[in-house]
């Protein structure tokens, strides 16, 4: 059966059951069919740049994009080569190849010095010339196991 077939009668299975009964246990099924389709996310790649999608616009934002590897000696465990930095929310993207996990951050301090994380984790699936397809991990640190688990997940 065809994708987005698939995924239609999945929308049209939930919009039937929320409306019947709720019945909990065939509505998680559901949600299990639509994340399984829905398994990566298409990242654009322009003039060698890479969006920022949690860019804080705010005075006292601190924005990045790093790729990441575990690493018990690195502060968070996670150690980070940092992308330069483009115009506004846009990153140099240097080499990227599938399998690689790349942090996407966008901080803000209040005035009196408390942080307000906005972060995403993402396993990259596929490179192209324009953009790469990733699929979303965590919004917090992964560990290493969180990773190797994500890389069997696509490998499967």
């Amino acid at each position: 059966m065809n994708i987005i077939k698939t995924f239609a009668a999945a929308l049209a299975e939930i919009a039937t059951l929320s409306t019947l009964t709720p019945d909990l246990a065939a509505f998680r099924a559901v949600l299990r069919t639509i994340s399984t389709l829905v398994r990566g996310y298409a990242y654009a790649i322009e003039d060698g740049c890479v969006e920022n999608l949690d860019y804080e616009t705010h005075a006292r934002g601190k924005n990045w994009i790093a790729t990441v590897v575990p690493s018990r000696a690195a502060p968070g465990g996670l150690e980070r080569t940092f992308w330069r930095h483009g115009s506004g929310r846009w990153y140099k993207a240097p080499s990227i190849t599938a399998g690689d996990v790349i942090e996407m951050a966008g901080d803000y301090y209040t005035g009196r010095g408390s942080k307000k994380t906005d972060r995403r984790y993402v396993l990259v699936v596929r490179v192209d010339a324009d953009h790469f397809v990733g699929t979303f991990i965590s919004d917090t640190a992964p560990s290493q196991l969180k990773i190797a688990n994500a890389r069997k997940a696509l490998a499967a």
